[in-house]
């Protein structure tokens, strides 16, 4: 008697476990609900999770109906983190498939003052001050926190109320040393504060010394020239004697005039500090320019005393000339 060993027939092909949508569909509004037409909802039960993607847009679902015909999804939109907003269209030809449950939201890393808080200030460095906040449970003990203004801490112990929070002054250079960081301003991480290192920050101070690296020309307002230019140095103005003018007249004979007067100013060597021929006189009027004679030439004598000489354009004495010189003594 013959046998035949079993055969092994294959079963039908199985569901895909995803689907492509056959029209768009717009995101509702958070834990609304819409009906989106697919090529097959067979795979889908009630209450699986299933994320609809164009490529471009996106929104995770969760699926509450499933029709008879097995072509329409009811989907209610759970708004999780990366989903596309609320109005967004999601294109025909959509991917629909299942995923894991959405987790839960995670801790914002920042949050907001309930109550405004003054600026500490330079003398408030190294205070702690407890801070209300509308939530405080993602600061870790010795973390940095900038308030808006800005002002900056660290923090001083573990939050136990979400509602307060314990902060350090410890100030920075960029800090507001006046005003009030009002209520609703961010609280948020910050890096390691910038270290003032000692350095004047404003107001009156005795510790700078020079500046090196100002590009800007200070202004006159503020003690300097307002030009990079330098000025030519300045020459000290001498200290002027101011002293009585004296004049005279004198009577050239052939050319010549001693002048001699006992109260003829002095300069510290005790000779006449100087003397200027102001024009000679003739009857009838004064000679232009010394009309006929080139230069007078003035020679000082013993103290109290000094000679006119007139010359002519070859430098020679003019030994016929009798006329009247004018002098003055300045200085």
């Amino acid at each position: 008697m013959n046998s035949c060993p079993p055969v092994n027939i294959p079963g039908a092909p199985g569901q895909s476990a995803f689907t492509l949508t056959t029209a768009s569909i717009t995101i509702p509004a958070a834990n609304n609900t819409v009906v989106a037409s697919v090529q097959s909802s067979i795979w889908a039960a009630n209450g699986v999770i299933v994320v609809v993607s164009d490529g471009t847009n996106l929104g995770t679902f969760m699926v509450v109906g499933n029709s008879a015909n097995i072509t329409q999804l009811t989907l209610r939109w759970l708004n999780a983190l990366g989903d596309s907003a609320t109005g967004t269209l999601i294109a025909n030809g959509a991917i629909v498939t299942p995923v894991g449950s959405p987790g839960a939201a995670g801790q914002n890393s920042y949050t907001t003052l309930r109550a405004g808080v003054a600026a500490p200030g330079v003398g408030g460095i190294g205070n702690t001050y407890s801070t209300q906040v509308v939530n405080s449970l993602w600061m870790a003990v010795g973390q940095t926190i900038v308030i808006a203004g800005p002002l900056t801490y660290t923090v001083a112990a573990a939050p136990t109320n979400q509602l307060l929070c314990s902060l350090t002054y410890i100030g920075s250079s960029n800090d507001i040393l006046v005003g009030t960081a009002l209520t609703g301003s961010v609280v948020s991480p910050g890096g390691p504060p910038v270290s003032t290192g000692g350095l004047a920050t404003s107001g009156a101070n005795s510790n700078i010394t020079g500046l090196s690296g100002l590009t800007t020309p200070l202004s006159i307002a503020q003690g300097g020239t307002g030009t990079s230019t330098p000025y030519p140095a300045l020459t000290p103005t001498p200290t002027v004697s101011l002293k009585p003018v004296q004049s005279g007249t004198a009577q050239l004979v052939n050319g010549i005039a001693t002048v001699n007067t006992a109260t003829i100013y002095k300069d510290a060597s005790n000779v006449t500090t100087s003397v200027v021929v102001v024009s000679l006189l003739v009857p009838g009027g004064t000679r232009t320019a010394f009309a006929g004679y080139q230069v007078a030439t003035i020679v000082q004598g013993s103290p109290g005393s000094f000679t006119i000489t007139a010359i002519n354009a070859a430098g020679a004495t003019l030994a016929a000339c009798t006329d009247t010189v004018a002098w003055q003594i300045i200085g």
